[in-house]
């Protein structure tokens, strides 16, 4: 019984440690003095959605750009700051917001009652038309609103796509994904049978999928001022909101020129890659989008290098915790496995993105251009995860280790510790290295989580090829063969570091 007090104790300790993070990030809001102050104004944008925010490749260089980009450099001019583009999924900006990570959202969000609470809106920007599309062998079939009744329909989660269809077709069989491409790719292949978009974009995605149709469906619950297009902006910033209005009313009609400009370019950048051509698999991206695999693929594997050898030390000690006779040493590392075992890594990931912030806002790129804050909760969550599966693997290697040879190191005057070292350990080693290596092979692949809050990893660099080229399936078989390759190259070096340590056991 005093046992279990003593962990619920730590674990409530946890909580109000979270609790007390969540209120400094309620104090930590962006503010125009700060913008001022650092010369940056600092946006967080979902970079799949053309011809509003996606990548291109820009002279050779990777470039997010679109309309809503277009404004936001309107925006930054006016105030007479640098612009810095904080990609991230579409429903990881409001929290990247919340925590002060990014000044200001402009991502096509729209304007919510729920975001209201939390949230100041700008001047709408932009409206635009709501379409539903199918696959053009359906399009008679699915002509009315009626027709999608216990049918499978996709929205982008947290958009306002999400909402109309729960208003407008709330019998329908709702799919819900972050990502645009993952959704079109549903389409194609049958998971879901209709898709709500955004008219322009889905024009864009037909120009480029000629197998998929827009029906004349409207929506009859549908708000205008609702679904239009606002900047979203912490609440306390009326100065910032004022500001932003202006560069919109200066802006005015130019939006929609924004608009052609954006989806000209996002359609000259999916021609280069022939996504036009006619059946079988299309992989003429390749050529072009090559260098993006490369550079996402060395960030995972510098990720997973690093979080394997962090995860590997801390889950010693806390394999050596849990064998301990020291009551608090072994309770502690008890509740610390309890917990990142028994919540997933993605959720930790996302804590871990809120709370490390508070303490490290704006880091900057580091080499390799990579996001030091978007890398550093990424980084640290995955290896307290892995900390906590090493310690169990290691703490089963050392009981698996026979009571004799403790014993006959003792005899022979080695010291407990000693005993430990040169006796146990190596033995234990050698008998969970095997599982060891499965952790390293987990890593690889997990690391591909840290795309939901914006790390330019594997997976993510991936949903950026799928958008520049409209494709939606090629680039994931391409990602899959990097993921393979690395994972492969591990499990060999795993096995390599066997047959060596077993050859000093014979």
């Amino acid at each position: 019984m005093k046992k279990i007090t003593k962990i619920l104790g730590l674990f409530i300790i946890l909580i109000s440690f979270v609790a007390s993070g969540a209120a400094v990030l309620a104090d930590d809001n962006a503010t125009l003095a700060h913008i001022k102050e650092t010369g940056k104004l600092t946006i967080g944008m979902s970079p799949d959605y053309p011809p509003f925010e996606f990548h291109a490749n820009i002279d050779g260089k990777d470039k997010i750009v679109g309309a809503d980009v277009t404004l936001a450099e309107q925006i930054a001019k006016d105030l007479g700051v640098k612009l810095e583009i904080k990609a991230m999924d579409f429903d990881a900006i409001l929290t990247a917001l919340s925590s002060g990570q990014v000044d200001i959202g402009l991502s096509g969000f729209t304007k919510t009652p729920e975001r209201a609470k939390q949230f100041d809106f700008s001047d709408p920007y932009y409206t635009s038309p709501q379409a539903l599309i199918v696959r053009k062998e359906d399009l008679k079939k699915y002509s009315t609103l009626e027709s999608l009744k216990d049918e499978k329909v996709g929205a982008q989660k947290g958009s306002l796509q999400e909402q109309i269809l729960k208003d407008n077709i709330p019998s329908a069989s709702k799919v819900l994904m972050p990502d645009l491409a993952q959704l079109v790719s549903a389409l194609k292949t049958g998971a879901i049978n209709a898709l709500v978009i955004e008219k322009p974009i889905g024009e864009s995605y037909l120009e480029h999928n000629p197998t998929l149709s827009m029906t004349d469906i409207t929506y009859p619950n549908l708000d205008p001022e609702g679904s239009s297009n606002v900047v979203m902006i912490n609440k306390n910033n009326q100065e910032l909101v004022d500001d932003v209005n202006a560069t919109i009313a200066r802006v005015g009609d130019s939006m929609s020129a924004y608009v052609k400009d954006a989806n000209d370019l996002a359609n000259s950048q999916a021609d280069e890659t022939d996504t036009h051509k006619g059946g079988g698999l299309n992989f003429s991206f390749i050529g072009k989008y090559l260098p993006y695999y490369f550079e996402g693929a060395l960030v995972t594997i510098l990720v997973s290098i690093g979080v394997v050898i962090l995860g590997s030390v801390l889950g010693f000690f806390l394999a050596l915790m849990k064998r301990a006779k020291n009551v608090v040493l072994k309770t502690f590392a008890s509740v610390y496995i309890a917990i990142f075992r028994g919540t997933p890594m993605l959720l930790q990931i996302l804590i871990a993105f809120v709370l490390i912030q508070v303490h490290a806002p704006r880091i900057g790129s580091g080499i390799f251009q990579i996001d030091l804050s978007l890398l550093i909760p990424g980084f640290v969550a995955i290896a307290l995860n892995s900390a906590a599966y090493v310690a169990e693997t290691i703490r089963g290697g050392i009981n698996a280790v026979d009571a004799g040879q403790i014993e006959a190191a003792k005899s022979l005057g080695l010291r407990p510790a000693k005993a430990m070292m040169y006796v146990v350990l190596p033995q234990a080693l050698r008998n969970v290295l095997p599982a060891i290596g499965n952790e390293v092979v987990t890593i690889i692949k997990d690391s591909s989580l840290l795309s939901t809050i914006g790390l330019a990893e594997l997976l993510f660099v991936t949903k950026d090829v799928q958008t520049s080229t409209y494709i939606p399936l090629e680039p994931l078989l391409v990602a899959g063969l990097f993921y393979f390759i690395m994972t492969f190259i591990a499990s060999q070096g795993v096995k390599l570091l066997e047959s060596s340590m077993e050859k000093g056991y014979k």
